[in-house]
């Protein structure tokens, strides 16, 4: 898999992950984007199903990087040393508000828009108080979502 600006800048074209990822944008202040993007099949989306975060991003990931860019388990280290910076074990944990699955950091911004929702820091310690959890460590079960 190779990477080209988002501006079509013909030097910027064909690029490696690892110059992507040294160089952070392209030189013409386009983003980097995959050249092609890589199948998957039902029955790999379904052996993901439980992985955990990290787990999942390495298999995700490892769609767009070569093995001879990083080895799959040099690139399970990184994510598993990155995701180990995160308060949550579930790196990206959910509750749920009125049937709907939020994703906490999009948490008041849903309290926000809501058309019964006044005072969103109010209905937000409510809710916690009301189910009995902390926003920040919600549980979840992928095969609710």
């Amino acid at each position: 898999v190779t990477y080209s600006s988002t501006r079509g800048c013909s030097t910027q074209k064909h690029i490696s992950f690892r110059d992507v990822v040294m160089r952070g944008l392209a030189h013409d202040r386009g983003l980097f984007v995959p050249d092609s993007f890589p199948t998957v099949t039902l029955d790999e989306i379904e052996s993901w199903r439980f992985l955990s975060y990290s787990d999942l991003a390495v298999e995700v990931i490892s769609k767009y990087v070569m093995e001879d860019q990083i080895p799959k388990e040099t690139l399970r280290d990184i994510v598993s040393r990155s995701c180990a910076a995160f308060r949550s074990d579930e790196v990206t944990p959910l509750v749920e508000i009125d049937g709907h699955w939020v994703l906490v950091s999009f948490m008041i911004l849903y309290l926000l828009r809501s058309d019964r929702c006044s005072n969103p820091a109010k209905s937000l310690t409510s809710y916690n108080n009301n189910n009995n959890r902390n926003y920040s460590t919600a549980q979840h079960s992928r095969s609710k979502m």
